[in-house]
């Protein structure tokens, strides 16, 4: 495992600038490695070059892939972890400053939508190596910094826009048709992603823009809906209910039921 994280001193930047570059860092994972931030006061903005891994953050649960990337949201415990087969190489840079919300509206990343996707050319990789690369100079200038980590932005801006089509749109359409055929077995994010032919960060920001709720999300209101016809049309037993809704345990089927209606699924049917 190989891992550089270079931090700022506090007089390489001026903290009245709409941005301050915290650090940048870049790391090739070993398999299987694992990594939790706790607390920090600024982002950080993660994009993957190579191999696949999964990022945690308030209780939602990505599948990452190269060309995929995902931001660190201030203040906010996450955890990641390299594939087991296929761990990732990722670049970084920690930053936060007087525009730094701007931005990430411009960017369309938040703590809700924490992922992004750019495959379009190496321009988003290119400036993210030279941001590694200046931050090792012990003169390292701020202004190129800088001039880096807002071509980095424009890419995301910029692809976000040309994303916004209805060729993309239509995935949604594609992913919930999959979703209503084959609700009965326990569906994944992935497996809406290769039927569209598309990452599953792209997917989910898809389903964000059209529906407003996540793919994860969508499938168990679906889920739900189901489950609310069979308790009150039927008289089938909520093992078998569970079963038919691809929840392995019926305890797990109840928690679920529960969270999203707001009681037990007895206590519905009574």
């Amino acid at each position: 495992m190989f891992t550089n994280d270079f931090f700022l001193d506090e007089k390489d930047f001026d903290k009245n600038l709409d941005i301050v570059i915290n650090n940048v860092g870049f790391s090739r994972n070993s398999a299987g490695y694992t990594y939790g931030y706790d607390w920090r006061e600024y982002y950080i903005l993660h994009y993957i070059i190579s191999g696949q891994g999964i990022y945690k953050v308030n209780d939602c649960t990505y599948h990452l892939h190269a060309k995929d990337g995902f931001l660190v949201p201030a203040r906010t415990m996450v955890i990641y972890q390299a594939d087991e087969t296929e761990p990732w190489s990722v670049y970084w840079v920690g930053f936060w400053g007087k525009k730094a919300d701007y931005f990430l509206n411009r960017m369309n990343l938040s703590a809700e939508n924490p992922v992004f996707h750019y495959d379009k050319d190496d321009s988003l990789i290119t400036h993210m190596e030279s941001m590694f690369k200046e931050v090792r100079y012990p003169q390292r200038a701020q202004e190129v910094l800088l001039g880096h980590f807002y071509q980095a932005t424009a890419c995301i801006i910029n692809y976000n826009k040309d994303s916004l089509n209805p060729v993309l749109q239509n995935y949604v359409t594609i992913a919930t048709r999959f979703i209503e055929h084959n609700f009965r077995i326990p569906l994944r994010v992935q497996d809406l992603a290769e039927e569209c032919n598309i990452s599953a960060s792209q997917l989910y920001r898809c389903f964000i823009k059209e529906l407003g709720i996540s793919p994860h999300q969508y499938i168990e209101k679906l889920k739900m809906e189901k489950a609310v016809e069979f308790i009150t049309q039927t008289d089938m037993p909520y093992k078998e209910i569970a079963y038919l809704l691809g929840y392995e345990y019926e305890s797990h089927f109840f928690k679920v039921f529960k969270r999203n209606l707001g009681r037990s699924p007895s206590c519905f049917r009574k």
